[in-house]
C-alpha cells in the first residue's frame, strides 16, 4: 500500500451485503450452506499485520485469531517487520520493539495450524519512522542492500520450511527495486529461498493504476503465485452503490487510477503473460466516506462509515468470484493493534459489517450485525429520545445479544427495552437538566458468546425545550388607529410542544391616561418547528380638541367681561359694591368648574407622549419566557 503500512478485512455477496447491512430480504440465489465458501478462491485469506513485538501472543490477538477462525478463512498472512535507518540504508535489521520475534512467529504459525488455518509469512521491509514508503527506497549500495535483504528473507524461509509454512512472500511494494535493472539480484534471492523453501512463493506488487509496479516487475516468472496488493480507485463520489462499484472494477470513473481503466482485464493478461496463479496479496477498504476513490490512503478518515467499506467488499467478491479460473484468492488486510472502537474509520473490520460480509463469503460460521433505525439523535436537557436497535442474523445465527451503550455525554443515560435481544430493541436515552451539550458518538456494543458487533449513533444534547417570545417597536400617535399593532413570534427551541398562553404589559404608567394592550389569540400552540403569532394592539387617548378647550376657556374669560360691563356700566353713584363682589365670586367659581371638569372627566391631554416597553409574557406549564416590544406615543 503506497501511503500506509495498516489496513482492514470483512467481505459478502451483493444481495448478502443488502441483508445484513439493510436488515432485508432481498432477491437472488440462496446462499450455500455455512461452512461452504462462496468465493470459489484457493486463498480465503486474512493478512495479520504485527507492528510491534507485543502484538501476537496477546489478548487482542486472542480475539483476531478467534475471528479469522469464526470467518472460514483458509488462509492467514502474517506479515514480518524489518527496518532501515533512512531511505538510502543498506542494512535491514528488525527492531526491539517494532519487530515480533521468531518465538512469536513460531507460536502464532502453530497456533492457526491447530485451528486448522494455513499460514503464509510475509516478510517486508520498512523505514523505521515510516516517513518514506518502501516502494521509493534508494540505497546508497543497491548491491550491499539486496545482501542484507536476502539473508533477511532466506531466514524466514527456513524458519518456513521448518514450521510446514504453506507460503512465502519474498516481498512487498518494493517498486525503486523490482524492476530489470536489478533482475539479477533477485534471481540469486529467489535461487537462495527455493534451496532453503520448498513451498510456492509469492512477490506482492504495489497496483494503483494502469503503469503501477504490477506492469513492471522483472522476475513474475520466476515466482509461483502474482500477488497484487490491489488498491485501485474506483470511482471519484462518496457511498456509490455496490452496482456502481462493480462496473468501476472494468470502467473505472477514479481520476487517480484513470478514467475507463478495467482492472480486472490488466491483471488478467497479467496473469496470462505469465501462465501464473494471480491473487490479491493485499486488498482493504477504511470505514469511511471516500474510501473507494483512494484505498491505499489511510489518512483518508473522513468520519465513520462502515456501509461503503461494506459495500467495497461486496463488490469485490461479485467481481472477482466470476474469475476464478485465474484469480486465485485474496488477503484482507488488516487486523492491528489494539482491537480499536467500534466508530473507527481505519481498514480494520472486526465487529462491523464488512466483516460480516466477508464470513458469509468465506463460509464462516453464524454471525449478526447491529444497525439503528436513526443513525443520528437529538436530545434535549430535561427530556429523552428513543432508537430502535435491530439485530440482524447471518450465517444461521440463532442466539440472543447482550446490548450496552458508551461514550454517552455526562448527564445521559441509555435503557434497553429488551435486553439481551434476539431480533429488535428500543433505545432510550435520557438527558438531565444539567447533561452536557453538544455532538458525541455513542457505541452500541453487542455480544454473543465470542462474537461482537458494534453500531454507533450520532447523539447531540441541545439545551432544555423552550421558545422565545419578540415582536417590532410600535410607534402611535395619542389616540391613532394605525401603527399600533405588531406581530409577536413565538418560536419553539430544542424540540418545545405545547400551548402557550400570553399576556402583556406596559411600562412604565403613563401621567396621563395611560395606554393599554392586548393580545389575539390570547394562546398559541406549537406542534412542530414552525413559529406561531399573534397579533398584539396597543390603544392609548387622543387629547381633547382644540374647539372643545376654547369653549372651556370661554365661560370664564366672557364672566369676567360681563361682569367688568355691568360693574363700569353702572353709575358709580348706584353701584352696589356687595352685590358686585358676589357677582365676581359667582364667575370665577363657574370658570374653576368647567376647567377642573375638562382635566379630569374629559381626558383633555389624552395619553402623555414618551417611549415605553411593553412586555409579552409566555406561560406553558413551569415555562415562563418573556419578550420586550418598544413604544414610542408620539
Amino acid at each position: 500500500m503506497k501511503f500506509a503500512h495498516s489496513v482492514s478485512i470483512y467481505v459478502t455477496r451483493k444481495f448478502i451485503v443488502l441483508l445484513v447491512a439493510m436488515g432485508l430480504v432481498v432477491a437472488g440465489a440462496a446462499p450455500k450452506a455455512v461452512g461452504q465458501s462462496q468465493t470459489g478462491f484457493t486463498y480465503n485469506g486474512i493478512a495479520r499485520l504485527v507492528y510491534s513485538d507485543a502484538d501476537l501472543g496477546t489478548s487482542g490477538d486472542n480475539t483476531y485469531v478467534q475471528f479469522v477462525h469464526d470467518s472460514g478463512a483458509t488462509h492467514v498472512a502474517i506479515s514480518i517487520e524489518w527496518f532501515v535507518q533512512s531511505q538510502s540504508e543498506t542494512t535491514i535489521a528488525p527492531s526491539s520493539t517494532q519487530s515480533a520475534t521468531d518465538a512469536q512467529i513460531i507460536a502464532s504459525i502453530q497456533e492457526y495450524h491447530t485451528l486448522g488455518i494455513k499460514v503464509f509469512l510475509k516478510p517486508q521491509v520498512d523505514l523505521i519512522d515510516y516517513s518514506v514508503w518502501r516502494g521509493e527506497l534508494a540505497p546508497s549500495s543497491v548491491s550491499d542492500w539486496f545482501a542484507s535483504y536476502q539473508a533477511y528473507i532466506v531466514h524466514y524461509a527456513q524458519l518456513a520450511q521448518q514450521y510446514n509454512v504453506e507460503g512465502l512472500s519474498i516481498g512487498t511494494e518494493l517498486k525503486s527495486l523490482s524492476g530489470s535493472d536489478n533482475l539479477p539480484y533477485w534471481e540469486t534471492l529467489i535461487s537462495a529461498v527455493r534451496a532453503a523453501y520448498s513451498g510456492p512463493i509469492v512477490y506482492g506488487a504495489n497496483a494503483t493504476g494502469a503503469n503501477d509496479e504490477f506492469t513492471t516487475v522483472s522476475f513474475w516468472s520466476l515466482v509461483d503465485i502474482i500477488g497484487v496488493d490491489g488498491y485501485f480507485g474506483l470511482t471519484d463520489q462518496d457511498d456509490p452503490t455496490v452496482s456502481q462499484l462493480e462496473s468501476a472494477w472494468t470502467d473505472s470513473s477514479s481520476t487517480y487510477t484513470g478514467a475507463g481503466f478495467n482492472a480486472v482485464a490488466a491483471l488478467k493478461n497479467l496473469a496470462s503473460q505469465y501462465g501464473k496463479p494471480l491473487v490479491f496479496a493485499e486488498i482493504g477498504y477504511e470505514s469511511t466516506p471516500g474510501t473507494n476513490e483512494q484505498p491505499y490512503n489511510y489518512v483518508l478518515s473522513d468520519g465513520y462509515d462502515p456501509t461503503e467499506q461494506a459495500d467495497c467488499y461486496a463488490a469485490f467478491f461479485e467481481v472477482f468470484s466470476r474469475e476464478t479460473s485465474w484469480m486465485k484468492g485474496v488477503f484482507w488486510v488488516d487486523l492491528q493493534l489494539p482491537v480499536p472502537g467500534a466508530d473507527d474509520p481505519g481498514y480494520v473490520m472486526y465487529g462491523k459489517p464488512a466483516g460480516t460480509v466477508m464470513t458469509l463469503w468465506f463460509g464462516g460460521g453464524a454471525n449478526y450485525t447491529l444497525a439503528p433505525t436513526a443513525p443520528t439523535l437529538s436530545v434535549a436537557q430535561g427530556s429523552n429520545a428513543t432508537d430502535t436497535i435491530t439485530v440482524t442474523p447471518a450465517g444461521g445465527f440463532t442466539g440472543s445479544v447482550t446490548l450496552a451503550a458508551t461514550g454517552l455525554p455526562t448527564g445521559v443515560t441509555a435503557a434497553f427495552a429488551t435486553n439481551p435481544a434476539t431480533s429488535t430493541s428500543v433505545l432510550t436515552l435520557t438527558a438531565t437538566s444539567t447533561a452536557a451539550t453538544g455532538a458525541a458518538t455513542v457505541t452500541i456494543a453487542g455480544t454473543s458468546g465470542a462474537l461482537t458487533a458494534f453500531t454507533t449513533i450520532g447523539l447531540t444534547v441541545t439545551g432544555e425545550p423552550t421558545f422565545a417570545v419578540s415582536g417590532p417597536a410600535i410607534t402611535v400617535a395619542p389616540g391613532a388607529t394605525t401603527g399600533n399593532t405588531s406581530a409577536i413570534a413565538v418560536a419553539p427551541s430544542n424540540g418545545f410542544r405545547g400551548t402557550i398562553n400570553l399576556s402583556c404589559s406596559i411600562s412604565p404608567t403613563a401621567a396621563s391616561n395611560p395606554a393599554t394592550c392586548s393580545l389575539s389569540p390570547a394562546s398559541v400552540t406549537i406542534s412542530g418547528t414552525a413559529t406561531q403569532t399573534s397579533m398584539l394592539t396597543v390603544t392609548t387617548t387622543a387629547p381633547t380638541s382644540a374647539e372643545n378647550r376654547t369653549r372651556r376657556l370661554f365661560w370664564p374669560s366672557a364672566g369676567g367681561t360681563a361682569l367688568a360691563l355691568v360693574f363700569f356700566g353702572i353709575p358709580r353713584r348706584r353701584r352696589n359694591w356687595p352685590a358686585m363682589l358676589g357677582l365676581l365670586v359667582f364667575f370665577v367659581s363657574l370658570g374653576a368648574m368647567g376647567c377642573g371638569g375638562s382635566s379630569s372627566g374629559g381626558g383633555d391631554s389624552g395619553t402623555t407622549p414618551g417611549t415605553y416597553t411593553v412586555t409579552v409574557t409566555g406561560t406553558s406549564g413551569t415555562t415562563t419566557e418573556t419578550g420586550t416590544v418598544t413604544l414610542a406615543v408620539q
